[in-house]
């Protein structure tokens, strides 16, 4: 190890008087005062500088030294890997607060309320076109899309299935949704979304 410097002895000799500092306390003591603190100023701010240097350096964390400890274990896992041993634990700790506390239930439920809302409702908005479409065509076209879009809704319950998508967001960080087809006789439209 190398010798720490001496950094009171560096702001006493910053300190001292030059011959141009003597001469100059005789005719104008405050300028010649002003040059010494000047000195001693810039000292001190290198005195400390130096200081932050040696406290933060590059290499501390990696030191064996007996204040570091000698047997300081350290986890080599990344973030994702050690977020991962304990998802399980993580969301079973989730799961348990939106059951049993009511500011957590609170919050994911404001979370639901304000993410979804109503839920997706898409409007049809087919425009009239000359030679193909007339405005009272398109009007119905609109109407009977929408008829039909909340029929298949309710009789999917998408509108649950948005909110409770959002809930487990909220809970447990992910969501999974599959859109497939279905082949039952009571839906309009066989889109199915699980």
């Amino acid at each position: 190890m190398s010798a720490k410097p001496d950094y009171a002895a560096s702001v006493r000799e910053a300190a001292k008087p030059t011959r141009i500092d003597k001469a100059l306390l005789q005719v104008a003591p405050a300028w010649a005062m002003g040059r010494i603190k000047a000195r001693v100023d810039g000292q001190l701010r290198l005195m400390l500088a130096n200081r932050a240097a040696e406290n933060f350096a590059a290499y501390e964390a990696a030191d064996n030294d007996r204040l570091r400890g000698e047997k300081w274990i350290a986890s080599k896992l990344t973030q994702n890997d050690a977020i991962g041993t304990e998802l399980e634990t993580m969301i079973d700790r989730a799961v348990d607060l939106y059951r049993n506390d009511v500011f957590a239930a609170s919050a994911v439920n404001g979370r639901v309320d304000n993410v979804i809302g109503q839920g997706i409702r898409p409007q049809a908005r087919v425009q009239a076109a000359r030679g193909v479409i007339t405005q009272t065509q398109a009007e119905a076209f609109n109407t009977q899309i929408e008829l039909l879009w909340h029929r298949w809704a309710i009789a999917e319950g998408f509108y649950a299935k948005q909110r409770l998508l959002e809930r487990c967001n909220g809970i447990y960080g992910e969501s999974w949704l599959y859109m497939g087809n279905d082949d039952s006789p009571e839906k309009p439209v066989t889109l199915a979304v699980r």
